[in-house]
């Protein structure tokens, strides 16, 4: 399993260099953990807009 998630690191990473994506470091709050911290990702302006969607206006 961890090779799938190194590998959807670098697929978000790669996003990111093309602003389609960006990350913030924040508490994860997985149970157990929730002072643990981690990457958030989210999809930018630009990402939806290439997806042709329509962003809820309370996305962030």
């Amino acid at each position: 399993m961890l090779g799938d998630r190194d590998s959807v690191e670098a697929a978000l990473r790669d996003l990111e260099q093309r602003n389609l994506v960006y990350s913030t470091w924040e508490e994860l709050g997985e149970p157990g953990q929730e002072s643990a911290m981690g990457h958030w990702w989210a999809i930018t302006d630009e990402g939806w807009d290439l997806l042709g969607l329509i962003k809820s206006p309370r996305y962030h």
